[in-house]
C-alpha cells in the first residue's frame, strides 16, 4: 500500500551513566567536573585519545588500576608513585566497584616518566608527542623564568596537535606564583575546586 515508511525491533532500554563504584559516595569532586547522573562516557576503543601522564612513577598494581588501560606504568617505591598513582585514578580508573572511578573510567593512558629534573621531564613531553598522545598531563611546576628546555617542548607539542594540560600550584587561598608550564602559551592551566 505505500504507507510502510520504515520498521525496526523494538529493542530494550539501557541505563548508562558513570559507573557505579565502591567510593562513589566520597567522590565529591567529580559532580563539579562532570554530571554522572546525567552523562554517559564515551566508550574507551583502541583509537580513543591516549592522555599521556608525566610522572615521576605510577603503582600498576594499586586496585583502582590493576585494570585501567594503562601502558608503561613502573613504580619506584610508594612515597615515589603516590603522586602519579592518584593521577592516573583521578584520569582514567575503569569504575571496577573497588575504589573510585575515573573521570573517563578506563581512558587510554600511559606513564611517561619524568623524573625529577627540567630536561627529563621536556624529554618525556618530547617523547609522548612522538608517541601520538592527544592530552599531555603535567601536574608539575617550575619557576617562571627557569626551563626553557620544556617551553619548547610544550611548544612542540601544540604544533603536533597534542594538548598541553598543567597544574597551576598547589598554594590553596595563599595563592599561586606564575609557574612553567601553567603559563607557557596555549597550555591549559588548571587550578583546584
Amino acid at each position: 500500500a505505500g504507507r510502510l515508511v520504515y520498521a525496526e525491533p523494538d529493542v530494550q532500554i539501557e541505563p548508562s551513566g558513570y559507573p557505579l563504584d565502591l567510593f562513589a559516595d566520597q567522590q565529591w569532586w567529580l559532580n563539579r567536573i562532570v554530571s554522572p547522573g546525567d552523562v554517559t562516557p564515551p566508550s574507551v576503543t583502541p583509537s580513543s585519545p591516549l592522555i599521556a601522564l608525566i610522572e615521576e612513577s605510577i603503582d600498576p598494581l594499586h586496585p583502582d588500576l590493576t585494570s585501567a588501560n594503562l601502558s608503561g606504568a613502573v613504580s619506584i617505591s610508594p612515597e615515589a608513585d603516590t603522586h602519579g598513582t592518584s593521577v592516573a585514578g583521578i584520569a582514567g580508573s575503569p569504575g571496577e566497584s573497588l575504589g573510585i572511578r575515573g573521570v573517563w573510567p578506563g581512558a587510554r593512558m600511559r606513564l611517561f616518566p619524568s623524573g625529577l629534573k627540567c630536561s627529563t621531564a621536556s624529554k618525556a613531553v618530547e617523547k609522548a608527542v612522538k608517541q601520538g598522545a592527544a592530552v599531555i598531563n603535567m601536574s608539575y611546576t617550575f619557576p617562571a623564568g627557569s626551563c626553557f628546555t620544556h617551553f619548547k617542548a610544550t611548544q612542540y607539542a601544540i604544533r603536533q596537535g597534542s594538548i598541553p594540560v598543567a597544574a597551576a600550584g598547589n598554594s590553596g587561598a595563599s595563592g599561586n606564583s606564575a609557574m612553567r608550564p601553567a603559563i607557557d602559551p596555549h597550555v591549559i592551566s588548571v587550578g583546584a575546586v
